[in-house]
């Protein structure tokens, strides 16, 4: 039986009270602080579903986020001075693993030191191609906006060459930059190319936390060649962009534009109501509202992306559906086509366009002619390397990147070749009068028969 009865306080000689025996057995024994393990406090239903929509920042009350991004506490470096002129990383990482592997589609990450920014676009292929050289331009000139920066990256033949092609399209598109300095890491030391390593981390974990969360929301895995991976992959760096507040209480995007990011959001791969742009007063009988699905906002304009079974298009204003069966349609979501560098099946190197026009055709009661009209053919006029070395070379030109690549020769594109041969008119190159001969002979040979001039 536990008494009541407090304990005696004892008189010391002095009069005062002392503590009993059994306290003064442990004076002077002092605990220390300990740390416990971070509680997660439960959200509220309003807070899951706004955090749903893009993931940022970490929440560990969040299973996506613990999935995707849960790490061991990062190391902080302290008094790192500024570089004078802002430096821009690139680096190539792949969808599963570290390095890209045989037959994966590479993705370049960027990093811009200045701004804390981190872009990631999945490629057709490393090296130069059309589309990593444009998107880059893009992301160079309309985005960043530095007039001289540092673009700095490792030693990888592959990675060389795509920065040489980028800064003579920039050149060749009159962008307002004065200067850009070109700058490799040492060999075998990733640690001095560092920064682009950890915006490759933080972007790795950010689409694996949106991958897990929309195949949840699916009901199945998503695989590496759907149509949906290069949207979500440039997706997932561009919510850190624009949603991710740092020490000084901005985001990466309030630090490089000077304003917030303010547009709608929903889910990615959601599916959605969208207007179909210029549709007013059009087609008044026809509904203006089509579905398909969300893939995102474009930085330059604020467009949404969205992927239909046709391709995907650009629009401005797009509703939500109402019950989880409309919203996550996976019969629609697999029939999803498009990807960043050919948006529309067939259609490769062409502009996401507003509007997606399929064209069909009817051969009912056409008249096949019995016999084909025999065509001469004539070959075009030859152009040498020695001339784009003389007159420069052209923006968007595959042919023009193979040379400055010192690849295998390729068909330069029409606008290219056309601007080749008006400077060789001008001067009065032989060529192009022994060119007009041909064609004038081919005529006279047998007029009224066309004559095909041979790419």
């Amino acid at each position: 039986m536990v008494s009541d009865e407090l304990p005696q306080l004892e008189l010391d000689p002095s009069g005062g009270l002392e503590p009993p025996q059994a306290d003064r057995e442990h004076e002077g024994e002092e605990g220390q602080q300990v740390k416990e393990v971070k509680f997660t406090s439960l959200p509220t239903e309003q807070e899951v579903r706004l955090h749903n929509l893009h993931h940022i920042p970490f929440r560990d009350w969040c299973p996506y986020c613990i999935m995707g991004k849960a790490t061991n506490p990062a190391h902080y470096r302290r008094g790192d001075s500024e570089c004078s002129k802002p430096v821009i990383s690139l680096d190539y990482m792949g969808i599963s693993q570290r390095e890209p592997g045989d037959g994966d589609n590479p993705i370049i990450v960027v990093h811009d030191r200045l701004s804390k920014t981190h872009f990631a676009h999945m490629l057709p292929q490393k090296g130069i191609h059309p589309y990593a050289v444009n998107r880059l331009c893009q992301d160079l000139s309309k985005i960043f906006g530095y007039t001289s920066f540092i673009l700095k990256s490792d030693q990888e033949p592959a990675i060389l060459a795509l920065k040489k092609a980028v800064q003579t399209q920039l050149q060749l598109e009159g962008a307002k930059i004065d200067q850009i300095m070109m700058e490799e890491s040492p060999v075998g030391e990733s640690g001095s190319n560092g920064e682009v390593e950890n915006a490759i981390k933080e972007c790795t974990g950010q689409f694996r936390t949106l991958k897990c969360k929309l195949e949840d929301n699916y009901g199945f895995r998503l695989i590496a060649s759907h149509a949906a991976m290069p949207w979500l992959v440039r997706y997932a760096a561009e919510t850190i962009f624009r949603h991710k507040v740092g020490q000084d209480g901005k985001t990466a995007r309030e630090r490089l534009r000077g304003r917030k990011f303010k547009r709608e959001l929903v889910e990615f791969g959601e599916c959605v109501w969208y207007l179909k742009p210029k549709s007013k007063g059009k087609e008044k009988f026809e509904t203006r509202w089509g579905t398909g699905v969300w893939l995102g906002i474009r930085e330059e304009s604020g467009e949404i992306f969205i992927g239909t079974a046709a391709g995907v298009l650009k629009v401005r204003s797009v509703r939500r559906k109402s019950s989880p069966e409309e919203k996550w349609n996976a019969e629609l979501f697999k029939s999803l086509v498009g990807v960043p560098w050919e948006p529309v099946p067939g259609r490769e190197g062409i502009e996401i366009k507003s509007k997606l026009e399929t064209p069909v055709e009817n051969t009912d009661g056409l008249d096949l002619p019995l016999t084909a009209e025999r065509a001469f053919k004539v070959r075009r006029l030859q152009l040498h390397k020695a001339d784009f070395d003389t007159y420069g070379y052209s923006p968007n030109c595959t042919g023009c990147a193979a040379i400055i690549a010192g690849k295998d020769p390729q068909n330069h594109k029409e606008h290219c070749r056309k601007r080749i041969t008006a400077k060789l008119e001008e001067v009065g190159d032989d060529r192009c009068m022994r060119q007009l001969n041909r064609e004038e002979q081919a005529i006279l040979a047998e007029p009224g028969n066309p004559v095909i001039i041979e790419i």
